[in-house]
């Protein structure tokens, strides 16, 4: 098997060959930024809460918990006409609702804000604070909330847009965010994160025109910063980092074997610098009937992404430059065989029909169904739970499964 690598300051256009999988650092990016997306997406719709009150229902984000007492932050006219003592709950994202304290509500005054609490004795993720200070226009956010139903959403359930801070200044009720992105009415109250996943705002507004007496949006959405909220109720921010609530995993115990390995090292013209003979650790995963999936544990390290602004040809997706630093992790030794996505999804879609050929013609997300029900299997047949994805994990601690023999773009 021979494994190549360039040194660990990767140019964007190097490629990497592992077991006859080739990924340029191009599609590498693109991986990391998906992943980033699907770790924030799982974040806020954990801390996002639907509150249901006596008049028009709306949105929430959970931000602290105090023993058994958890609070929320929510935009104050979702909340202002409901009378202390009167019904109101907040739904959390397993479905289960809460009996919001009514009685100890505290509103913004002229800041559309409210901050309330309910109790549970259920374990519940809290978003973690940001700096809405540090918000740059065209920078990339996140929406999330519960959508009303109308004549097309019959039930309402958890909604998330991307979007780009278009502009930043005071608005009227202490609105100073202005961005881009698909709300519905039902979501004012629910957070606006940024791509770590930082609370940095509360939606509350859309903006618009009236137009003979109908309300037109304009496509731009309006927010409360969260130091606003932070300074108007005494907020603290907790240190802890927000994915790592959610993607937080035992140590792993995988029981790995040493094997042999050429490493060849390539300059930048693709031509081979140095030859090494090395070991590395790998172990088999049984799928069943007599097939197995061999990973290799991959050391982590340090590389810059993006490339700088002198080079020709450059993509404007390809800045800001900066170090990203990737953990330990077990890749697919080879690309997925026809028996293996077989013995785990029960079909074999290839058009070239052989069990020990690579799997093809399959989509994204049947490739992302994949490593769902491999990451299920495993946790049923193992003492410890692992994370398998299409994307590149950015997880410290313990090392997920990382395959990477599906189809990868190379541009």
């Amino acid at each position: 098997m021979l494994l190549v690598l360039s040194s660990m300051r990767i140019k964007r256009r190097e490629l990497l060959l592992f077991g006859g999988m080739l990924l340029s650092i191009g599609g590498f990016q693109s991986l990391v930024r998906a992943q980033e997306r699907l770790d924030v997406v799982s974040l806020a719709e954990k801390v996002t809460v639907r509150l249901i009150t006596p008049g028009s229902p709306g949105s929430g984000v959970l931000i602290r918990k105090a023993g058994n007492t958890y609070y929320l932050l929510t935009a104050a006219h979702v909340i202002k006409e409901t009378n202390p003592g009167e019904e109101a709950y907040a739904q959390t994202y397993d479905g289960q609702r809460h009996l919001v304290d009514t009685k100890t509500m505290r509103l913004g005054g002229n800041v559309d804000l409210a901050l309330v609490s309910f109790q549970s004795q259920k374990e519940y993720v809290v978003a973690q604070l940001g700096d809405s200070g540090s918000l740059s226009r065209l920078d990339e956010i996140y929406v999330a909330g519960f959508p009303l139903a109308d004549l097309g959403i019959t039930n309402p359930s958890f909604t998330i847009d991307s979007g780009k801070v278009n502009a930043i200044g005071d608005q009227e009720n202490g609105y100073g965010i202005t961005y881009a992105a698909v709300t519905q009415p039902g979501m004012s109250g629910g957070p606006v994160l940024d791509r770590s996943g930082l609370l940095v705002g509360i939606h509350g507004r859309a903006g618009g025109q009236n137009v003979s007496g109908v309300a037109v949006k304009s496509g731009f959405n309006l927010g409360i910063p969260i130091n606003t909220a932070v300074s108007l109720f005494s907020l603290k921010k907790p240190s802890n980092n927000p994915i790592k609530q959610v993607k937080a995993q035992p140590k792993s115990t995988i029981a790995t074997t040493e094997f042999s390995i050429e490493v060849v090292r390539v300059n930048g013209q693709g031509q081979i610098v140095d030859r090494q003979r090395k070991t590395a650790q790998h172990f088999k995963e049984n799928l069943g009937k007599g097939v197995t999936l061999e990973m290799v544990s991959v050391p982590g390290g340090t590389f810059t992404m993006g490339s700088a602004a002198s080079e020709l040809k450059r993509q404007s997706d390809e800045s800001p430059q900066r170090k990203v630093t990737v953990p330990s992790f077990y890749l697919g030794k080879y690309p997925v065989t026809q028996a293996q996505w077989q013995a785990i999804m029960g079909s074999n879609p290839s058009r070239f029909k052989g069990v020990n050929r690579p799997v093809e013609t399959v989509s994204w997300n049947e490739a992302i169904e994949f490593c769902r029900k491999l990451s299920q299997k495993r946790d049923e047949n193992t003492a410890y739970p692992v994370k398998l994805s299409g994307n590149m994990p950015v997880e410290p601690g313990s090392p997920p499964l990382f395959i990477l023999a599906l189809r990868l773009p190379l541009n």
